[in-house]
């Protein structure tokens, strides 16, 4: 690559992340030199309980631990919980993905029992499987209704385990069309994924099989889900959140100039 073709890409990042995510970025990254726009593709919305879900939470003080993987599950488990007047049961140990899903909690009055010392679902089974669960445990798995069901093929082969999806994932309705201009016209640095739904409501508003883009994606999911459905730039943070992130960004600028 030459220099001319160097400086020929803006030091410009477009977001596709939720609105609190894409914020948290924007400000990590101020002071840096790179411009920021953001374009949420996605929303999220709790569910309406159905009969199932009724059955299972009136029935909570049976479980002996519940698990969480988002922040959002956290969030609208206990905003049906409060629809519907049941508490929850302080003696039911929890265990949570990662810290953005612990503070949520926290900020529900409850700790969580165990932590995920890794970042991926991967290391999230493992540690579960190898150091937390006991065999005959019956767990509650609280996800959204796009959460892959890795988690839950995972752990069912040791224990019983029910799954019930609090919340969905909506693609937003009104999209910046000025922004998805720049996108077509490749007059960007970074586009940054958080979510496969992210990608897959993108692909509605850009031709992803014949435009080729530069992505920063936060994890191996997201990005397995982007390679199947272009052959763009990829590059995957070496961990989830925010800092890193912010790490890849800088380095990938730095790299252009």
């Amino acid at each position: 690559m030459t220099q001319n073709q160097k400086n020929s890409i803006p030091k410009l990042v477009i977001s596709t992340q939720p609105i609190e995510q894409a914020e948290k970025l924007k400000s990590a990254l101020s002071g840096s030199g790179v411009d920021f726009f953001s374009i949420p593709m996605i929303k999220t919305q709790t569910i309406e309980p159905n009969e199932h879900l009724v059955a299972v939470l009136k029935k909570l003080s049976l479980y002996d631990r519940i698990i969480f993987t988002s922040k959002n599950g956290v969030s609208s488990f206990f905003e049906i919980l409060k629809k519907l007047q049941i508490h929850f049961p302080k003696e039911i140990q929890t265990a949570v993905i990662g810290k953005g899903t612990a503070t949520e909690l926290k900020k529900k009055g409850f700790r969580a029992n165990h932590l995920n010392p890794g970042n991926t679902s991967v290391e999230f089974a493992e540690y579960l499987n190898h150091s937390v669960i006991s065999p005959n445990e019956n767990i509650l798995l609280v996800q959204g209704t796009k959460a892959p069901d890795f988690l839950e093929k995972e752990l069912s082969g040791k224990l019983k385990v029910t799954r019930v999806n609090v919340y969905q994932t909506l693609p937003v309705e009104e999209i910046n069309q000025q922004i998805i201009e720049l996108i077509k016209s490749d007059q960007y640095g970074l586009l940054v994924f958080s979510s496969p739904s992210a990608f897959e409501f993108f692909s509605k508003h850009v031709n992803t099989e014949t435009q080729k883009f530069r992505i920063l994606s936060i994890g191996n999911i997201t990005t397995s889900a982007i390679i199947s459905d272009t052959k763009s730039e990829i590059i995957t943070a070496e961990k989830p959140g925010t800092e890193y992130l912010k790490k890849e960004i800088i380095h990938y600028f730095n790299q252009k100039i």
